[in-house]
């Protein structure tokens, strides 16, 4: 198969994931210029929005194959530029529909008695750029019923469950210990993934 992935991170970053670099074109600017602002304390300076960055590079590029499948916040402005283009859009979600999201967000600043943070907005942005999207993938049960219950056609929204591979990762018996569990999470956890219900 015959694709590309053009990335907004510098290259190392995607070979640690096993992309061949044959198959990268990278514009990391705007995060490498983030990251620098980050680790100066130089807040004077204006944040970039890398995603925004990204996603007018990638629309006018004049050689995107007929499959565009975008995993980040870029879509927000990538899908309605790509919106009469002749490609067929794909959005890949790891987290609720951007309402959910919004609301879900919402409700825990209220139940710790505070006001909700603006920027909230933005989700409703990206509510109506994922209108665009041919398809939806969703990465568990969570985020199909978030889509499905938004109005999102469920013949639309590709499950793919998240999954661990079991040859890599083998189950090892170990003796009893005494002492507290320790657990390690990569990822978030909060009202946004649903932690409450």
């Amino acid at each position: 198969m015959d694709y590309r992935i053009l990335g907004g991170f510098p290259r190392w970053r995607y070979e640690k994931l096993g992309i061949p670099l044959s198959r990268l074109i990278c514009r990391p600017w705007p995060a490498l210029y983030n990251k620098l602002r980050q680790n100066l304390h130089a807040n004077f300076l204006p944040r970039c929005s890398d995603s925004r960055f990204l996603a007018k590079w990638v629309s006018r590029r004049g050689d995107l194959a007929r499959y565009v499948n975008c995993y980040a916040t870029a879509y927000r402005w990538l899908f309605p530029a790509l919106a009469h283009a002749p490609h067929i859009l794909i959005l890949e979600r790891g987290s609720a529909h951007p309402e959910e999201i919004s609301q879900k967000v919402s409700r825990g600043f209220q139940e710790a008695g505070l006001r909700s943070p603006a920027g909230l907005c933005a989700f409703s942005e990206e509510a109506k750029a994922g209108l665009h999207a041919h398809f939806v993938v969703a990465g568990s049960q969570m985020i199909f019923d978030s889509y499905k219950n938004r109005s999102t056609p469920p013949e639309r929204i590709l499950k793919i469950p998240y999954g661990v591979d079991v040859d890599a990762f083998p189950l090892v018996q170990r003796p009893d210990r005494e002492g507290p569990v320790r657990l390690a999470l990569v990822g978030i956890l909060g009202v946004r993934k649903d932690l409450v219900s």
